[in-house]
């Protein structure tokens, strides 16, 4: 019974945990507006292909079957479309974490650089306000 719960216990912590991991074939709501693009771009020239295609080489006689051919035809195209948008759109992705992580970087050295040169500026004054002390106190 103990083992049971547990079990439950674990399956719900699964649930509840926050993993921003996805499938490869996920695609991100931010960049699906770039992902039909990319697809669009790729599978019109394609099909227009496909069409010229089977309108140039005369096998067929009315305008029906060329539509069935491109259709039928179209498919494969169409999937070979998709999963090079799909990679494309991920090198992409991939090649953006890279540049945010290299600013990120950037920015913490700047920052950390300015934040050195205000402990060595604050040490500074420090030194000046205890010379001044010393000098004041001598005078006396």
């Amino acid at each position: 019974m103990r083992e049971q719960e547990r079990e439950t216990q674990l399956a719900e912590k699964v649930i509840q945990t926050d993993d921003s991991r996805l499938s490869i074939w996920t695609i991100r709501p931010e960049w699906i507006g770039w992902f039909y693009l990319l697809f669009a771009l790729q599978a019109a020239p394609l099909i227009g292909t496909l069409w010229w295609s089977e309108n140039q080489s005369g096998v067929h006689d009315n305008i029906a079957s060329t539509i069935t051919a491109v259709v039928g035809g179209s498919a494969s195209l169409i999937f070979v479309a998709a999963i090079v948008s799909i990679i494309e759109l991920e090198a992409a992705m991939v090649l953006r974490h890279l540049l945010i992580k290299r600013e990120a970087r950037k920015e913490r050295e700047k920052l950390r650089a300015e934040f050195e040169r205000g402990i060595e500026k604050g040490r500074q004054l420090e030194r000046e306000q205890q010379a001044e002390r010393r000098n004041g106190n001598q005078e006396q």
